[in-house]
């Protein structure tokens, strides 16, 4: 994502990591390749591998150097979950994108078979409910650490954040707190 320095890294450097990381984690818990690129076609060979190796589901930015229409970053996506079988994880980052995928222009992406949900980073508490309204089938991942609390009220259970890995305590107390009352 954005946070890390896949970005920095070429893909073969990627695909290397890659398969590290499935090779630690074995069968122990399912791995999300994160395979977001600024060239669509990157993104498709970086998801061609993922599938290849056993990754249980792909993830993607969008392209975020230049500013795209809602009609190409969904194409970015068509394309992507066209390419391999694995369910995928829309990220929906308006800060940097400038395209803030609501309820109504998600549409596309999500009626395709392999759209499993999104990885949610914006400030916008309500839009994400209107998300999960519309689309309760859809897996919501909350994106940013400081709006963690308030997205466990709205029912997000799961989290990808820049300070998880390292305050994982401090979160674990606030949702323990948050499900004691």
């Amino acid at each position: 994502g954005s946070s890390g320095e896949g970005h920095l890294m070429s893909l073969e450097e990627r695909k290397k990591v890659l398969e590290i990381v499935l090779e630690a984690v074995g069968k122990r818990c399912p791995v999300v390749a994160h395979i977001g690129c600024q060239r669509t076609a990157d993104s498709v060979e970086l998801a061609k591998h993922a599938h290849m190796k056993g990754a249980a589901a792909i993830s993607a930015l969008p392209p975020v150097f230049y500013r795209y229409t809602i009609d190409e970053l969904t194409a970015y996506y068509l394309e992507i979950m066209d390419a391999v079988p694995l369910p995928f994880i829309v990220y929906n980052a308006p800060a940097l994108t400038g395209i803030f995928f609501d309820h109504e222009n998600i549409a596309r992406i999500f009626s395709h078979p392999n759209a499993r949900g999104m990885k949610y980073t914006s400030y916008d508490m309500y839009r994400m409910q209107r998300l999960m309204s519309r689309y309760p089938d859809k897996v919501m991942i909350n994106g940013h650490d400081e709006t963690y609390l308030g997205s466990l009220a709205l029912g997000v259970r799961c989290a990808i954040g820049s300070t998880l890995n390292f305050l994982l305590a401090n979160f674990k107390k606030i949702d323990a707190c948050f499900s004691s009352g």
